[in-house]
């Protein structure tokens, strides 16, 4: 799914985690999206700027929920995409 700026975005599944099913980088517009897992849907999230150092600390983390919730959720703003990948609800401003 390309980000509003077209550029495409390429994901890799999560394995290992346990609420994080896949997560997705474009190193041209530093957004992260990440799809995650809930009982019987998923939900796909949108984070602003964020540098390629801290997502490749994400996809090769120890735990990437850990990881995740340390380094990127509290630190980035972040925004719930709908189906479509349009914005359904800004949930934070960046910190």
């Amino acid at each position: 799914m390309p980000t509003e700026e077209g550029t495409p975005i390429k994901y890799r599944p999560i394995k290992e985690s346990s609420q994080i099913l896949e997560i997705g980088w474009s190193p041209v517009s530093k957004e992260l999206r990440v799809l995650f897992k809930s009982t019987g849907t998923t939900s796909l999230y949108s984070y602003s700027d964020v540098p390629g150092d801290i997502v490749a600390n994400l996809l090769y983390a120890e735990s990437v929920g850990r990881y995740f919730g340390a380094f990127v959720k509290p630190k980035f703003r972040c925004m719930k995409l709908n189906a479509q990948g349009g914005v359904e609800k800004i949930i934070q401003e960046a910190q």
